[in-house]
């Protein structure tokens, strides 16, 4: 075991999507860690300490038992666009973004999938490139 403070935090139901994931981190020892804790807990309510004090590779195990569904909301969350507009009163939802989150996590969505995911959100097949059109080149005269 490292000289390292190790913790495991997971989201809670105020994050949204993310509710049930989970990370870990670092810290130099256990008075760094209550430091850090006692500034943050009131700022960051979507999060709750799962463990403390155990070595990386249970940190990473730890981490790492999550549901698939669980993985798959978290994956939506990054794949919406919130502050883009709105179509037909439903979010826009980057379908090749959502695909590449998956594929993160060992995951895939099918056409079926994605059919079932466009009674709530606005379906973007490939993400608009907010570029100006090139000039037409001209021919000197």
């Amino acid at each position: 075991m490292s000289s390292r403070f190790n913790v495991v935090y997971e989201y809670t139901e105020e994050a949204g999507l993310y509710c049930g994931n989970r990370f870990w981190t670092s810290y130099a020892d256990k008075a760094s860690y209550d430091q850090k804790e006692a500034l943050e807990d009131a700022a960051h309510p979507e999060l709750r300490v799962v463990a403390t004090g155990m070595s990386d590779e249970e940190a990473i195990r730890m981490s790492a038992d999550v549901e698939g569904t669980t993985r798959f909301n978290a994956c939506i969350g990054e794949a919406v666009k919130y502050e883009l507009p709105f179509v037909d009163g439903k979010p826009q939802l980057l379908v090749e973004v959502l695909k590449v989150h998956l594929g993160n996590h060992g995951l895939d969505i099918s056409e079926e999938g994605v059919a079932i995911l466009s009674k709530s959100f606005h379906i973007v097949r490939s993400p608009e490139i907010d570029e100006e059109e090139p000039s037409p080149s001209v021919s000197p005269a």
